[in-house]
């Protein structure tokens, strides 16, 4: 049987000792015999064995819940509900739960498909063997491409500045959607000191650095053309028009080690599934009509 915490467990846990020894005391009304346990087991029910790991798992989320010591009333009502659970399985496949219930079903089968592909999902990948994936998916690993902008700044002198340069910087975005020429929008409301020439090429990098995560955000949601709202900080408001967007560009293994490592683990996960399957597949006696109705 393999454990699983259920939001019920975990509320018995928490109306603490009295309700575990009135669980525990259960075991007096159900007729129990101590012998033919198996090493490595706590409790054999309908001949399914419940194994110690499952046990110590649960007795672990009980102190772990009661942040405290486990006691031997504890014990004792971990095991009975343990038994209770396997109990409670076994009813649910008499009863064709598995087949006739939707949930359990799916319930069923995730829990098979996580199974088979639980080795793979901790492997750590060495560097060998990442850069030889890296290398088999770099054409589907692209980013956003450089970008070229222009920038319109509005100063804020003081506190009380802060008002009314927000108000210029609405105002710069408005003429600008209406297709002013930036340039007079700059000569009018942008700060005297302001250098709003085209800038160099910029990658999402340097963007982010220069202007924040929230202008790259949109930056990268935008056309050529089009006008971000102002986005102050301390000592400006800025209003960033996007001039033009260089092809995607092949992003690095350096850059995105964590993502394709993760990549790696999810194929692996997928082959070890499909693995599994065809094992089961080849181990079963499947028919079936000729062709689906």
């Amino acid at each position: 049987m393999r454990w699983v915490s259920r939001p019920e467990f975990f509320l018995w846990i928490g109306v603490g000792v009295g309700l575990a020894l009135a669980l525990g005391g259960l075991a007096t009304h159900t007729r129990v015999a101590t012998r033919g346990v198996p090493a490595g087991s706590v409790a054999v029910v309908n001949g399914e064995s419940i194994s110690t790991a499952d046990y110590d798992a649960a007795l672990k989320a009980v102190g772990d819940s009661e942040h405290r010591p486990v006691t031997d009333a504890d014990k004792k009502a971990v095991l009975e509900r343990l038994i209770d659970d396997e109990l409670m399985l076994q009813q649910g496949l008499a009863l064709g739960m598995v087949r006739g219930d939707a949930a359990t079903r799916n319930a069923l089968l995730n829990a098979v498909y996580a199974s088979a592909r639980a080795s793979a999902d901790a492997l750590v990948p060495t560097d060998a063997e990442l850069e030889k994936f890296y290398a088999q998916i770099r054409s589907q690993l692209v980013g956003p491409g450089d970008v070229r902008v222009r920038e319109l700044a509005v100063s804020i002198r003081d506190a009380p500045d802060r008002a009314p340069a927000r108000a210029r910087a609405e105002e710069a975005v408005e003429r600008l959607r209406r297709g002013e020429s930036f340039d007079a929008v700059n000569a009018a409301l942008g700060s005297p000191s302001n250098d709003a020439s085209p800038s160099a090429p910029l990658s999402p990098d340097e963007i982010n650095r220069r202007f924040g995560p929230v202008l790259l955000e949109r930056l990268l949601e935008m056309k050529p053309g089009q006008v971000t709202e102002p986005v102050g900080d301390g000592n400006a408001f800025r209003v960033v028009v996007l001039v033009d967007r260089g092809p995607p560009r092949a992003l690095p293994l350096s850059e995105i080690r964590d993502h394709v490592a993760d990549l790696y683990r999810r194929k692996a996960g997928d082959d070890a599934f499909a693995a599994r399957m065809d094992e089961l597949r080849r181990a079963a006696d499947v028919r079936k009509v000729a062709t689906p109705p």
